[in-house]
């Protein structure tokens, strides 16, 4: 059964304890960071470090399912530019061989595209 996340936990003593202001954060939630009511917390991290990414939803568009997993991992991908959409989407594939992993991979991108669109950049065509 899915259970819906709880953005209450967000403000739980100690959850981000520890991260370097230069960490990356990437948050599944259609609201932001000041939505969140996370704007004075954030203040202390690089901007373009910190982002959410309506996850969820993505997820259900393109699984048909809320499993927001493989649409985190493209948002990552693009948010800290470390790993190409691509990689992601062959792993993807090889983990879950067929039509799930064609999905999943086009999940992963369109919130790769997403996230380029969020911090200015162009996403892929």
């Amino acid at each position: 059964m899915y259970k819906r996340q709880d953005p209450t936990r967000l403000h739980q003593v100690g959850l981000f304890a520890g991260l370097d202001p230069d960490a990356y954060i990437l948050l599944n939630s259609e609201r932001s960071f000041d939505e969140l009511g996370l704007g004075e917390f954030a203040k202390d991290f690089r901007e373009e470090r910190l982002l959410t990414v309506p996850a969820t939803a993505l997820a259900r568009e393109h699984l048909g399912r809320p499993m927001p997993n493989s649409v985190m991992l493209g948002g990552f991908a693009a948010l800290c530019d470390l790993v190409s959409v691509e990689s992601v989407a062959k792993a993807l594939a090889e983990r879950f061989p067929g039509k799930v992993g064609e999905k999943n991979g086009v999940a992963a991108r369109a919130a790769h595209d997403y996230v380029l669109r969020e911090m200015g950049r162009p996403a892929h065509a």
